[in-house]
This record gives structure tokens, C-alpha cells and sequence, in this order.
């Protein structure tokens, strides 16, 4: 295979059959930034969907008066108000929550858990299992199914989902461990799981093959002064996904990035990459390695600096 470089694009000539695929600069960059952060985007919108979605059940069950009973409520709507949200009976085949920048719909399909706890937090916390459906209108559609039990998780999610512009087919499970402490004092969280699956789109096709491993303690004491309530996290990510686009696969060998957080009841505080290492590999040979720049993760090729933050 011969390589030119023409007025910006790079031009792929395969020797076999005169064929020729012809991949730009800018979609090869769009391609080290999807297998670079896509995955992990998705996976932190699950777990925020999770969470999103039994707290919108709470939040029906309790404005429709039926908390404390062992029913919930899980269609009508949910809509901002005057004093907090506030709750209609219809649909009556979903739950819409509507939000200043989006609508979100869910239908609910299987939920386990304790239905007697006193807040969403608590539901989490405990063993539980979910199945549902989370649409937002134009921007996502997905399967979601999530199992906690005795520490072990697996969550699955199958659908699509719009980054930039553009739809990715993705199809993905997380499976690991979570442990978690609360008391008076404050609580502790520790999650590690592998996410692997495969995303489809733009001429692009990720391989996902990621770690990840998230710790949160928070002090909420309501003994402590307010500047001493805080909250600290870390969440530690290693990446050896490989993405196909065009006559390129692109493959993460030993790469490892760490986010820390830190946030105070007071107000302040901040979060940002405090690490990352590792290189890309290019149809087999060294293509770049990552580093920091100005607090953003990049990779430094042979041809210059490539950001990846942004897919």
C-alpha cells in the first residue's frame, strides 16, 4: 500500500484489486477520539441514566401519594415547577421527565429492589435489577439493563447514541464489582468493571476493551463545618480498544488515564486529567504516545499534537 499526502488528505491506494478508499485527516483524528473517549462517554451517561431514572420514579411515586405502600409509580410526567417538580398521570406507557436541555422518556420493563427505602440513594445502594428503555428525542435510544447483587454488576446497553453530529450503533456490557459504606459520618464507594462491546458508525468500528475503576469518600457530617464536608474521587481508566476506519486499525497498547475530583459543601473546588499514558498503535507500527497538555489529554505523533478530549 503506497501513502500520499494531497492538500490535507490522506489517500489510501490498496495494491490488491486497484481498489482505493480515500479517509481524511479529519476523519482519522474523529477516529482516535472516539476510541479514546466514546466508550467511557457512554458508559457514564448509563450510569447516569441509572440513577436519573429511579429518582424520577421516587419522585412520581411520592407526588402521585402512594410512597410507603409498596407500589410505584413509573408513567406520567414530570415537569420543573414553581416549588420543585411537579407530576401528571399521562402517558400512561412511560415515565417523561422534561428538562431545560432535554426530555427524557423511560419505560420501565423490571425493577427489583427494596421499595421501602426513604431515597433513590438508598434503592442503589442496596441489590437491585432493571430493565428499561431511556429515550431522548433526536439524541439517544437505548436497552438498558442493570444487575447489583452482592456486589457484582453487569449493565448492558444496546441502541444508538448522537456525538457530534453523527449516530454510533453501540452495543456494550460492564461487568465488575461495586462496594459501598454510608453512615452518619459519610460513605465510600469503589467500582471497578471491564466494558467491552463493540460501536459502529461513520465509517468507523470501535472494539471496546476498557477498565475502569471509580472511588468516591465523602465527609457529610453535619458536625463538621461546611468546609469540611467534602467530597473527593478518582477515576482511573485503562484503554486497549481498536478502531477500524477505512484501510487503518488503529489499536491502544498500555494506555492509562486518571480524572481526580474534588468538590467542597462550602463551594470550589475542581476536577482534571492528573494523568495519562500509553501509546496508538498504526496498522501494527508506533503512530503516537498520550501526555498532558494544558491539563487536556493529547497524543504526540511524529506529525504533531492530536487532541483527543472532544470525539
Amino acid at each position: 500500500m503506497r501513502r500520499f499526502a494531497l492538500l490535507g488528505v490522506v489517500v489510501l491506494i490498496a495494491a490488491c484489486g486497484g481498489g482505493q478508499t480515500e479517509v481524511s485527516e479529519e476523519v482519522s483524528q474523529k477516529a482516535l477520539s472516539v476510541g479514546h473517549g466514546l466508550p467511557r462517554v457512554i458508559a457514564l451517561n448509563a450510569y447516569h441514566s441509572r440513577q436519573m431514572m429511579v429518582q424520577a420514579v421516587f419522585h412520581a411515586t411520592a407526588l402521585a401519594g402512594v410512597a410507603g405502600t409498596g407500589r410505584i409509580v413509573n408513567t406520567g410526567t414530570l415537569s420543573p415547577g414553581f416549588g420543585g417538580f411537579h407530576y401528571a398521570p399521562s402517558p400512561q406507557d412511560r415515565l417523561v421527565i422534561r428538562l431545560p436541555n432535554a426530555t427524557h422518556e423511560f419505560v420501565v420493563k423490571e425493577s427489583q429492589g427494596n421499595l421501602f427505602v426513604s431515597t433513590p440513594a438508598a434503592f442503589l445502594l442496596a441489590d437491585h435489577v432493571m430493565r428499561y428503555t431511556h429515550r431522548i428525542p433526536d439524541r439517544a435510544e437505548n436497552e438498558i439493563s442493570v444487575q447489583n447483587v452482592r456486589g457484582r454488576i453487569e449493565a448492558k446497553v444496546t441502541g444508538w447514541y448522537v456525538q457530534g453530529g453523527q449516530k454510533y450503533n453501540i452495543q456494550l456490557l460492564a461487568a465488575g464489582t461495586s462496594a459501598a459504606q454510608r453512615d452518619f459520618q459519610g460513605q465510600e464507594v469503589k467500582t471497578d468493571y471491564a466494558l467491552t462491546g463493540t460501536i459502529r458508525g461513520g465509517g468507523l468500528e470501535v472494539s471496546v476493551d476498557e477498565r475502569h475503576s471509580f472511588a468516591m469518600a465523602a465527609a457529610t457530617s453535619l458536625r463538621l463545618p461546611t468546609t469540611m464536608r467534602k467530597t473527593a474521587s478518582r477515576f482511573t481508566g485503562t484503554n486497549n480498544n481498536t478502531v477500524r476506519v477505512g484501510s487503518d486499525t488503529y489499536r491502544w497498547k498500555g494506555v492509562e488515564y486518571v480524572t481526580d475530583s474534588m468538590t467542597s459543601q462550602a463551594g470550589g473546588g475542581g476536577a482534571g486529567v492528573s494523568r495519562a499514558e500509553g501509546e496508538v498503535l498504526r496498522n501494527g507500527s508506533a503512530f503516537g504516545r498520550y501526555a498532558l497538555d494544558g491539563g487536556k489529554v493529547v497524543l504526540q505523533t511524529g506529525g504533531g499534537t492530536l487532541a483527543l478530549d472532544s470525539p
